[in-house]
């Protein structure tokens, strides 16, 4: 090496340091850096392997840093030429390209310390780079295509399996999908410029807040110009609070030096996520290939921490944010009041809203929902998206398969089958068959259907409070629904059977025993009984836990009579209470009819009835049965990925600690508040039960509580006979810090409150 600096730059004494490589030497392009000193004066020397590609390149940069200097204000090395006055020595023994550029003295932004001033500088001077290159063209760098470029963020898929964590992940395939879904649709609107492509926090050099330097052109591609400002800011936000804030000091100046397009500023969510997921991708591979490698890993936990961040950010309020401070037009969405307006005009009064005031949702994302205003929701209740709200891999099956087939069950396909098997695989042996349909409340009128076929018996026995759906049946056996406002009387052939109620009492029992006591003789004053229908924890009546042995007790009764057992795990079922895939599994009982939905699509609608054989064979009476949806190949595609997701994800798990992290939390709000009367749950299946100073149900004050935490940002909604209970009952990839932020919020509320 000192002979080539000798003979080809004429510095005879000098000592070299080698610098960290560029990872992408080892695959044919990217060079090995020295620093070079001699006389107080420090070079850098780069040398890339011989090649037309290299060589071609290698001019390329040096042309474009030419420009820039010449351009701009000179932070960006200069060339340093050989004796023959050349820009590049060119050394064919080694096989090998030499250049020589200045050492650009100065600290690193990723060791200095950050500020509003700085960032704008670095904003500033990015844009005027922009602007030089815009119009810029040029061969060699028109045809490179590298992973680096997030314009090719699919390539970097199949690393996928390197990543372990599986919270990283998923967040990952999220915003892969994001992108297709968002940047590539818009790949037309959106200008293509020669880029620097890496200006990390490692190639830009500062002294107090200016920027002094530049460097390392060694990524440049020609891509969508706003991956510029994605791929700068993707570094330089790392560990930062207020992100948006940070982002418009960045945007400001620089979008004077080159104006921003507004669809630009739209797609910069998806963007730097983008680069984001890039660094995570490829560094989770190098990782697994080569351990000791930490150049390529260095910025993976600030990446994956960032991407952590990003998900609680709302689209539109980084959006609309960014236009209003660069006085760029916000596109006018609907208001809530014309959409409530439009739902007078077009929907029943039947249909009801929650909280006082409405929530107009655009999007959603896991465990938070996004609103049309910016505002990021936690949502602590919503059921039915068991493993969170648009996970990537449901979209993805959903997409996959609405794209191939989708019809019904007179055909035949092979999914239906399969995933027929995949769902008895987590019941006992004696369930056979399964019967699919397209909602909970149409598998509780078949389940119904079903029991009085084998039965030949049309008697009903239900828990108060009990809802099992909104089919005229579903509501006949409905205590929630047919004794509440509205409701009709209860039919003949009901029986009703009593729930705990420590509030109400006109319904409490002296004792547990004697509760069941009652419930027994009321089921042995018929001779006769088609079914006993239960959720295992009764949902409507405020998250009630019935007795130990309860349905043990009224099972043999019922079995007396004839009469079967139905458990509807419409809530309760995969995996949200923890220690049970199934809420029957608490009572040591096994029912002989069970109905599923909410969760089992994750929002798609579907759900279906499970039973024996013996109890199936009495239905093939030669009536057919059919649902024109149900179990149609989409369906089946969805209920895999769900099926996968819950233990890919370990979300049983996650549901049972955090679940019992929260119980926790809550009970010590408990003990300091008498406003809180009770605190049941099981796993990420809760309810909080607020009774006032006189012992009555404090109605009022928890749709306070609960409006309260919607303006904290939570989503929270009520139940019980009274609407006395908050309901938690959130996505089971509810964290423990989600969990933190409840408790928080929600005992600053009840301490306004008292």
């Amino acid at each position: 090496m000192k002979k080539i600096i000798k003979k080809f730059y004429k510095i005879n004494k000098c000592k070299i340091i080698q610098l960290d490589s560029n990872d992408k030497m080892n695959i044919g392009y990217g060079s090995l850096n020295y620093k070079i000193v001699s006389h107080n004066k420090s070079y850098l020397l780069k040398k890339y392997s011989l090649s037309r590609r290299n060589l071609n390149f290698v001019n390329s940069e040096n042309k474009i840093i030419h420009l820039l200097n010449k351009k701009i204000k000179k932070i960006f090395p200069q060339i340093i030429l050989n004796i023959n006055k050349e820009k590049l020595t060119i050394v064919k023994k080694e096989k090998a390209i030499y250049r020589m550029l200045s050492f650009i003295e100065g600290k690193f932004l990723s060791e200095s310390k950050h500020s509003y001033k700085l960032f704008s500088n670095f904003g500033k001077i990015l844009g005027q780079i922009n602007k030089e290159l815009l119009k810029l063209e040029d061969e060699a760098i028109e045809s490179r295509k590298i992973e680096w470029d997030i314009k090719n963020l699919n390539w970097n898929r199949k690393y996928l399996e390197y990543i372990e964590d599986v919270e990283t992940k998923k967040l990952v395939e999220y915003f892969l999908l994001q992108y297709n879904e968002n940047v590539f649709s818009n790949d037309c609107n959106l200008r293509s410029s020669i880029i620097h492509n890496d200006a990390n926090d490692w190639n830009i050099l500062v002294n107090k807040d200016n920027i002094i330097g530049v460097i390392d052109f060694g990524d440049m591609v020609k891509t969508y110009m706003i991956n510029e400002v994605a791929i700068a800011l993707s570094y330089i936000l790392v560990e930062k609070e207020n992100i948006i804030t940070w982002i418009i000091k960045f945007l400001k100046p620089y979008n004077k030096s080159i104006k921003l397009k507004s669809i630009e500023i739209d797609l910069l969510y998806y963007l730097i996520p983008a680069r984001l997921c890039t660094t995570i991708l490829k560094s989770s591979f190098h990782e697994k290939e080569d351990p000791s490698d930490k150049y390529i890993t260095i910025s993976k936990k600030g990446a994956t921490d960032l991407l952590k961040k990003w998900i609680t950010i709302n689209p539109i309020l980084l959006q609309d944010r960014i236009k209003k401070e660069l006085e760029i037009p916000i596109k006018k969405r609907p208001s809530n009041l014309d959409l409530i307006k439009d739902r007078k005009k077009y929907l029943s009064k039947a249909y009801s809203l929650s909280y006082n005031s409405p929530i107009q949702i655009n999007k959603a994302a896991f465990q938070y929902m996004y609103d049309s205003i910016g505002n990021t929701y936690l949502d602590a209740y919503n059921n039915v998206p068991l493993v969170g709200h648009e996970h990537p891999k449901i979209t993805k099956s959903a997409q996959k398969q609405i794209a191939k087939l989708n019809t019904n069950t007179r055909y035949l396909y092979s999914n239906l089958s399969e995933y027929s098997k995949l769902l008895l695989k987590k019941f006992p042996k004696k369930f056979k068959k399964v019967f699919y349909v397209n909602s909970g409340s149409a598998a509780s009128d078949l389940a119904i259907r079903i029991a009085k076929t084998y039965t030949q018996n049309k008697n009903i026995a239900i828990l108060e409070q009990g809802y099992h759906g909104n089919t005229s049946r579903g509501i006949n056996i409905s205590h929630y629904k047919y004794s509440g406002k509205g409701g009709h009387k209860k039919k003949k052939n009901i029986i009703e059977l009593p729930i705990p109620n420590s509030i109400n009492k006109k319904r409490m029992f002296k004792s547990k025993s004697l509760l069941i006591n009652h419930a027994i003789k009321k089921i042995e004053k018929k001779k006769s009984l088609c079914a006993l229908i239960a959720e295992p924890i009764v949902g409507c009546a405020g998250q009630v836990f019935l007795p130990k042995n309860y349905i043990k007790k009224l099972y043999t009764s019922i079995k007396k009579i004839g009469g079967l057992y139905i458990s509807d795990e419409t809530q309760t079922g995969f995996g949200r209470l923890g220690k049970y895939f199934w809420g029957y599994e608490m009572h040591e009982i096994i029912p002989d009819i069970i109905i599923l939905g909410k969760p089992i699509g994750n929002g798609h609608p579907m759900a279906a009835v499970i039973t024996t054989e013996k109890i199936n064979k009495s239905f093939e009476n030669g009536m057919e049965f059919f649902s024109s949806f149900g179990g149609n190949p989409v369906s089946c595609e969805i209920g895999k990925s769900v099926l996968k997701i819950i233990e890919e994800e370990k979300l049983q798990k996650n549901s049972l600690i955090v679940g019992n992290y929260l119980i926790n939390k809550l009970n010590t709000l408990k003990n300091k508040f008498k406003l809180i009367h009770e605190v049941r749950g099981l796993g990420l299946f809760i309810g909080i039960e607020f009774k006032n100073m006189n012992g009555k149900p404090a109605t009022k004050e928890t749709k306070y509580i609960t409006n309260q935490l919607k303006k904290e940002f939570i989503l929270v909604s009520t139940d019980g006979e009274y609407n006395n209970v908050i309901k938690i009952k959130p996505p089971l990839c509810f964290s423990f810090a989600n969990a933190d932020i409840l408790i928080e919020s929600l005992e600053k509320i009840i301490r306004k409150l008292i």
